[in-house]
């Protein structure tokens, strides 16, 4: 190995101190920002915070804002995150391509890197591609690297990094990411399922404490949060939607070989292999004609011969819509989250999956339940999987520094 790999950036993390960490990390979080505050908030005496926060001061991870509302006296010191205090590597790793990024503590790209890649070929030649464009990305860094976050669209085991049975990741079963990264880059890693990634991102940015996140793309699946953090499930399979059977669609094959599921009514796959037996059937004239120009039918086929009016179009979408809102609908029911976020092509360029997701889920869901809910379509998942992939870091590197003071 290349001594480069381990000299080329600055490595960092919050303070060792678990009381200067914990100060800083409640400021970061939005938890208290007024001495007060964080008296409160960490159950630290007066001068311990005093003292703490003058130390996060002189780090360089807080600072002064401004000042607070008064409350009879004089107005206190607020105090603010400094988001340049240090940089995060982050590596979105889809099935078609990659996208990779500096970015700094709050998620904010501050260099990128993008390229088309067949995740087909397995983990060794693709996180080597990873390690190498991430070098370059991390010595343009102006602050040091706290860490690499990773998504990759499958089941995660978030302990070890490895992935766990991923049905459309050929030669990827047991391969623990996070060990080859971590030993390639001397950094720490988090590896994480790419919907949950999105999840974590899009909740930073546009809110929603409790919320599933659906993605729609080759496949589907769902990014569920409680509370504001990830829930994964006992073995990582929370959120893990596409072979669900859904009532109604018992004749729909999956790729897995089963009948009526999820993906196989909804997924990008197979609602382009439904357009193409449309065209060779001739039952749209739209469709067909797209098949003679490029020999195939994708997905981006599909959404411009629903915009142009296309009833073939229209009723794939539509179809995909109504299963994709009766899954939400049982899990409103369940969980009485107060948004789900629709994220992928269809969803962002038709609106009539999400008008007919929302009616869905209105006519199936329990009333109470989705009383209070609403629904958004995510308008950049790749910038939500970035921002994801950086928070993941931070919150892990945090969690590290303040880790013993909790079980303590």
């Amino acid at each position: 190995m290349r001594n480069i790999m381990r000299t080329a950036f600055d490595r960092g993390q919050p303070p060792t101190d678990k009381d200067v960490a914990l100060i800083a990390d409640l400021i970061r979080t939005g938890e208290a920002c007024t001495r007060a505050e964080l008296i409160e908030r960490s159950g630290l005496g007066r001068n311990s915070v005093s003292t703490h926060l003058a130390t996060s001061t002189s780090e360089g991870l807080v600072s002064q804002s401004g000042r607070g509302a008064s409350k009879g006296g004089r107005a206190p010191i607020t105090w603010k995150f400094n988001e340049q205090a240090g940089t995060v590597l982050t590596a979105c790793i889809g099935v078609h391509s990659m996208r990779l990024a500096l970015t700094d503590l709050k998620g904010t790209v501050l260099s990128e890197f993008s390229q088309a890649w067949d995740l087909q070929v397995g983990p060794e030649p693709t996180l080597q591609e990873v390690v190498d464009r991430l070098i370059t990305l991390g010595d343009g860094a102006g602050a040091p690297v706290w860490g690499l976050g990773v998504s990759l669209p499958g089941p995660i085991d978030h302990a070890s990094g490895r992935l766990i049975n991923p049905p459309i990741m050929n030669g990827w079963d047991g391969f623990e990411v996070g060990k080859y990264l971590s030993d390639k880059l001397d950094l720490s890693v988090v590896v994480e399922n790419d919907v949950n990634a999105m999840a974590l991102g899009h909740r930073a940015k546009h809110g929603g404490n409790n919320s599933i996140y659906f993605l729609m793309s080759t496949g589907v699946g769902a990014g569920i949060l409680s509370a504001g953090r990830i829930h994964r499930g006992t073995g990582g399979a929370a959120g893990d939607l596409g072979h669900t059977r859904i009532p109604g669609y018992d004749k729909a094959v999956c790729r897995c070989g089963r009948f009526g599921c999820l993906e196989a009514a909804a997924g990008g796959w197979a609602l382009e292999r439904s357009a193409l037996r449309l065209a060779s059937d001739g039952m749209s004239p739209f469709l067909s004609e797209a098949r003679d120009s490029h020999g195939t039918i994708s997905t981006d086929d599909i959404i411009r011969g629903t915009l142009a009016g296309d009833t073939s179009c229209i009723e794939l979408v539509a179809t995909a819509a109504i299963a994709v809102g009766t899954i939400m609908s049982m899990l409103v029911s369940f969980y009485n989250p107060d948004k789900v976020v629709l994220a992928g092509a269809i969803p962002t360029k038709c609106s009539l999956f999400s008008t007919s997701v929302e009616r869905t889920i209105k006519e199936q869901a329990l009333p109470l339940a989705a009383s209070q809910l609403s629904l958004e379509v995510a308008s950049s998942p790749e910038d939500d999987g970035i921002r994801g992939c950086a928070l993941m870091v931070v919150e892990e590197a945090f969690g590290r520094a303040t880790s013993a003071r909790a079980i303590s």
